[in-house]
């Protein structure tokens, strides 16, 4: 018996509310020391049992790297 044929593909996901998947290589055991350290701190200066994972720190260490300095280019 034939297999039937596909009519279609699915439509694509709007990737403007998409959450992205990015992986990180290259880190070496003193980078990831230092991220560990960072978050160590991290967690210690939040509030009312809120908590931060490694990836959120990752995340938010990007957009302050990336983030506009002041003043004109």
């Amino acid at each position: 018996m034939a297999t039937p044929k596909r009519t279609g593909r699915a439509p694509k996901a709007d990737t403007s509310d998409t959450p992205s998947a990015l992986v990180v290589k290259g880190l070496g055991a003193e980078d990831i020391a230092a991220l560990e350290g960072e978050l160590a701190r991290r967690r210690a200066s939040l509030t009312g049992g809120a908590t931060l994972s490694r990836n959120n720190l990752v995340v938010a260490l990007i957009r302050e790297a990336l983030a506009p300095k002041g003043g004109a280019p």
